[in-house]
């Protein structure tokens, strides 16, 4: 029976995540997280800062190393999500009809229940005239979308996510402390904020470092990478002698089944999606029918993590650095 976390590998900073900073949602518990990777990296050779943007403390990109001297930007976002009680964020990338029908269907059962009640509060409120009971029915309406998406950003956040996306964050942990010192020069690491609020930290970053060559620079994201044993790698004008060397790893990845694919063939939305060149990098599981799947994030049953996947991820890229540079 497999482990549901099978951790006892990894190193000391990143058991310390997964006992103590697994939720990182409101600004005190970013801070908290923050403080401690100031803490844990302070002798890393890295340079760490935290980037604000508009001065303000609700969107904060943590970054390890020199963006400007950087050829490769290895990333991941840390923040956490909302639950969405016992409806998870089904992803399947390659099969992308059902992907689209299912996000559909989610909508769907969110909002149908908030135009009954609109609905409802109409029917009663016909009483007191038509002009009032439309009044009523917008104002409902209205006020139960809202709720709605204020739930989905603001609301409790998930306490179990081990893959979405403690894992993205532990395999840039795990990169950092296993780095050559002649190799740190060409990598930055950077921890993303606001990825389940519209991929605010992402989209903040492009925009402050347009002018600092971020276009030519190629950028590697993990997201949900601890579930699954089918990783996927989506490029975008990726080089090919990286998109060689993961296709070389295939028979040392045992039974991880490793997926090359074209960005126009499947879909895998996270913070890469801003950048012009990338790879998006997430574990999914398999099924016949349905084809690679995610189908437990967002609930409290993202309880699964696989630190082997950690390390092929973070040996595949450690790797391809010393092959390629």
């Amino acid at each position: 029976m497999k482990q549901l976390q099978k951790i006892e590998n990894l190193s000391d900073t990143s058991r310390k995540i997964i006992a103590n900073y697994m939720i990182r949602k409101s600004n005190k518990q970013k801070t908290r997280f923050i403080d401690f990777l100031k803490n844990e990296f302070s002798d890393c050779n890295y340079n760490i800062t935290v980037e604000k943007y508009d001065n303000k403390d609700n969107n904060r990109n943590i970054i390890l190393g020199d963006i400007k001297k950087a050829k490769y930007i290895y990333t991941a976002h840390y923040d956490t999500c909302a639950t969405l009680g016992f409806l998870p964020n089904f992803i399947c990338p390659k099969n992308i009809f059902l992907f689209l029908l299912f996000q559909t269907l989610i909508g769907i059962i969110l909002v149908a229940p908030t135009i009954v009640l609109a609905f409802l509060v109409q029917y009663l409120l016909k009483p007191y005239g038509e002009t009032i009971a439309l009044i009523g029915y917008e104002v409902t309406l209205l006020g139960l979308l809202f709720s709605t998406i204020l739930i989905m950003f603001y609301g409790v956040p998930n306490k179990n996510n081990y893959n979405d996306n403690t894992s993205g964050v532990i395999t840039l942990i795990e990169m950092i402390k296993q780095m050559p010192s002649e190799l740190k020069e060409q990598t930055c690491f950077v921890f993303f904020d606001n990825e389940e609020k519209g991929l605010l930290g992402s989209k903040a970053f492009f925009k402050k470092h347009l002018f600092d060559g971020i276009e030519k620079k190629l950028l590697v994201n993990f997201d949900c990478v601890s579930e699954g044993d089918n990783l996927l790698f989506i490029h975008k004008n990726a080089d090919e002698a990286i998109i060689k060397h993961i296709n070389n790893y295939q028979e040392k990845a045992a039974n991880k089944l490793l997926i090359t694919s074209s960005y126009k063939k499947a879909i895998f939305p996270s913070d890469h999606k801003k950048f012009p060149n990338y790879i998006g990098v997430g574990a999914f599981n398999k099924k016949k029918g349905i084809g690679l799947y995610l189908g437990r994030i967002h609930t409290k049953r993202d309880i699964i993590f696989d630190e082997d996947n950690i390390f092929l991820l973070r040996d595949i890229f450690i790797d391809s650095l010393n092959k390629i540079s």
